[in-house]
C-alpha cells in the first residue's frame, strides 16, 4: 500500500516574525500584480509573505509603491506608511485621475460610471480640488463637439 503524501500547510508569514533563512524556493506573480515569497519552514509548514513587503521590513503597518507598479519591489520604490497615510496617497492619485479626465473634457457622469462613483460625489471632490466647473452651455458645447467628430 502506497503511503499518501501529507499536503504541507501554508499560512502567512507575520509582521515582526524573522524571514526564513533559506532562499525562497517559490516567486510568483499573483493575478492583481503583487509578487509573492514562499518557504519551506518544515515538512509540514510553508510560510508566505508579499515581496515588497519583506524588501521594505516586514514590521511596516502599510508598504506603499512610489511608482504605482506593483512588482516593482526596488527598496527605492517602497515607503512604509500608516495605513491613513497610505489612504490619502491613494486619495490623491484617484484625485489625480479625477481631474485629469474632466479637463479632458469627460462629463462627471462619464468618469463617475469609469470609477464607480455617483456622478454628484465626482463633482464634489472636483469642487473640493478648486477645479473650475463647466457650465452646462459649456458642458453642451463640448459635447456637441465631440458628437460632430
Amino acid at each position: 500500500m502506497r503511503k499518501q503524501r501529507v499536503r504541507p500547510k501554508t499560512r502567512q508569514l507575520q509582521a515582526g516574525e524573522p524571514i526564513p533563512s533559506v532562499i525562497p524556493y517559490r516567486c510568483r506573480r499573483k493575478s492583481d500584480g503583487y509578487v509573492r515569497l514562499r518557504w519551506p519552514v518544515s515538512d509540514s509548514e510553508i510560510v508566505e509573505a508579499y515581496e515588497h513587503r519583506v524588501v521594505a521590513g516586514m514590521n511596516a503597518e502599510h508598504v506603499h509603491h512610489i511608482n504605482g507598479i506593483r512588482d516593482d519591489n526596488r527598496p527605492e520604490n517602497l515607503v512604509c506608511l500608516t495605513e491613513r497615510q497610505h489612504k490619502d496617497e491613494h486619495a490623491k492619485v484617484r484625485l489625480a485621475a479625477l481631474v485629469l479626465l474632466y479637463e479632458s473634457g469627460v462629463s462627471t457622469h462619464v468618469i463617475g460610471h469609469m470609477v464607480g462613483l455617483h456622478y454628484t460625489t465626482v463633482l464634489r471632490r472636483l469642487q473640493l480640488s478648486g477645479i473650475k466647473m463647466r457650465t452646462r452651455s459649456e458642458a453642451r458645447r463640448l459635447q456637441n463637439t465631440r458628437d460632430l467628430k
